[in-house]
């Protein structure tokens, strides 16, 4: 079967890392350079609350327009994104990419089983492509 074909859940990174919304914005950085990924997820503080997400990109932008100090002042949720866009795991590879462009993400947490089976991006796709082509 082609990668577009595919099934979001059959490519995506199972498990996520984590981050709550009231640590340290120097924090997360630091969580995101140790595991050597770009984005956290926050997961909700209240049962009202949506999943959230923090980049790397959503640091760096802090850093273009804020001095240091004022870096280590902010808390995770002074700068997430809330509500973090889901992919559906049964989605074909090819919705998900188009969904994914459409709303300028490179990444999304893949609602799996009743709750976050993983997250889905441009490199899992990137992976299967040149898997495809070993094949």
């Amino acid at each position: 079967m082609k990668t577009p074909d595919r099934r979001v859940v059959d490519l995506m990174t199972r498990g996520i890392h984590e981050i709550d919304h009231d640590r340290p914005l120097l924090e997360a950085a630091r969580a995101m350079q140790k595991n050597h990924i770009h984005a956290l997820f926050v997961p909700p503080a209240r049962p009202q609350d949506s999943l959230g997400l923090i980049t790397m990109k959503d640091i760096v932008q802090i850093l273009a327009h804020e001095d240091e100090e004022a870096l280590a002042d902010m808390l995770v949720e002074d700068v997430m994104t809330r509500p973090a866009i889901t992919i559906p795991g049964d989605m074909s590879v090819r919705d998900a990419l188009r969904m994914m462009r459409m709303c300028g993400i490179r990444r999304a947490p893949v609602l799996h089983q009743g709750g976050i089976g993983g997250v889905f991006t441009y490199s899992d796709i990137l992976r299967a492509i040149l898997g495809d082509e070993e094949r």
